[in-house]
């Protein structure tokens, strides 16, 4: 537990100290943080029973050409989430790595250097994905078993192997792209170098893991919460004002929640920042051992962790 309370205090650190980490973990997992953007009625809510199925299929039936956009929209944005999530990530690993080795020279220079990891990290997070899909539609066997005992046997087993594939392979993902980006070495090597860290030091990690979501949970409920808050109090205001139902459709009151929408956001950032700050000072830790210093400021640099 002190290894992780210095890499914690290490990790706030260096988040701390470089606000731009906190725009990198606003898109570090893509989409994710946007859906937050819709908590508690922030922004407009699309109720998708409203729906009739039945009429949706008998319009794309009668109208090929807007499946086809409709289609190619998603496909575009799934894309563009790829690049975007991948990128954020390549370039948080380099940001906190140069600062780390006091070789940060702006946002630029490390841009450019990403370019060189990005089709490798992408090809990663597209192999893990592709595993966890073939593992989910295999665990999905149970709704083939008749006897309601079994099936429910089986859904408990599943699960649990569910839960381990999913943290084995988020940990093969997180480490490869580290192997890639932090050590420049080839996706084949990578991958080798991935598994064998994980299988060393799997308990450990799983440790942290569990502090860091912790954390998160904590951290996303606070944000949360202080949201309704903002939502809750202009509500209470708006009753207790005669005639102030305008204020639900005044620009000003839009102005206001989209604001809190925001201010959400970027404590998730600044939150996923963190957490993949604190996974790049465990692997390191781990590679290269180093003793850390148990005093420091808070203003000051992380020392740099030489990586051979």
């Amino acid at each position: 537990m002190n290894s992780y309370s210095n890499i914690l205090k290490h990790a706030y650190h260096l988040t701390k100290s470089k606000p731009v980490l906190w725009l990198l973990g606003m898109f570090v997992i893509g989409s994710f943080n946007l859906n937050f953007l819709n908590v508690r009625g922030f922004l407009p809510k699309f109720h998708l029973a409203e729906f009739s199925i039945p009429a949706v299929f008998w319009y794309f039936e009668r109208h090929p050409a807007g499946l086809a956009v409709i289609s190619l929209l998603v496909l575009v944005f799934a894309l563009a989430s790829l690049v975007l999530t991948n990128w954020s990530r390549v370039m948080l690993l380099l940001v906190v790595k140069s600062v780390m080795d006091k070789k940060y020279f702006g946002f630029a220079v490390e841009a450019k250097k990403s370019r060189f990891f990005l089709w490798p990290v992408i090809q990663v997070s597209v192999i893990t994905s592709a595993f966890m899909l073939a593992a989910v539609l295999v665990l999905i066997a149970p709704v083939l078993v008749e006897d309601p005992l079994s099936q429910s046997v089986l859904w408990v087993l599943g699960a649990v192997i569910f839960l381990f594939l999913l943290f084995a392979v988020s940990s093969l993902n997180i480490f490869t792209t580290m192997f890639i980006v932090v050590l420049k070495i080839p996706l084949k090597n990578a991958l080798n170098s991935a598994t064998d860290f994980f299988v060393a030091n799997w308990t450990d990690f799983l440790g942290l893991t569990a502090v860091l979501l912790a954390i998160y949970l904590v951290g996303f409920a606070l944000g949360t919460g202080f949201l309704g808050l903002i939502r809750l109090s202009a509500r209470i205001i708006i009753d207790s004002l005669p005639n102030a139902g305008f204020l639900q459709f005044s620009p000003l009151f839009t102005i206001i929640k989209a604001l809190g929408a925001v201010l959400l956001w970027i404590v998730l950032g600044i939150l996923n920042a963190f957490i993949n700050t604190a996974l790049l000072l465990f692997f390191l830790q781990k590679i290269t051992p180093v003793k850390f210093e148990e005093k420091q400021e808070a203003s000051q640099v992380v020392p740099s962790l030489s990586v051979p």
